[in-house]
């Protein structure tokens, strides 16, 4: 918002298109996670995850640096190579079942997983 507030020129252009296509971004990357493919509301090209990522943090470096924010940042590219929370969710539960188990106890070790990286010290 601070980036946006500063460059109020950035934004004029934005239009009732280029609101739906945001709407619809977002539904992509709720959908498709780290895969999905994005529009640039302004010049309607598509933009990969990684490519919509180096754009954002172009638009934002200094509030990085005045919000020492960086690891933070740094962490979203992180979640593109690796992956998020719920691919590694469906990668154990998938697992679990590839290893015969029944659903209930593939389930119980996505549990298990979650419960151990949100355990705090």
């Amino acid at each position: 918002m601070r980036a946006l507030d500063r460059d109020r020129d950035r934004n004029a252009g934005f239009d009732r298109v280029g609101r739906a296509i945001t709407a619809e971004n977002k539904w992509h990357a709720q959908r498709y996670g780290t895969a999905a493919t994005f529009v640039d509301p302004f010049a309607r090209t598509p933009l990969s995850a990684k490519e919509w990522l180096l754009r954002v943090r172009a638009l934002i470096t200094d509030e990085v640096v005045t919000f020492g924010c960086e690891a933070e940042i740094a962490h979203l590219e992180r979640i593109l190579e690796a992956g998020t929370s719920a691919d590694r969710q469906v990668d154990i539960f998938t697992r679990a079942r590839d290893a015969g188990k029944n659903r209930l106890t593939a389930l119980k070790e996505v549990v298990d997983w979650a419960a151990a990286e949100t355990r705090t010290a």
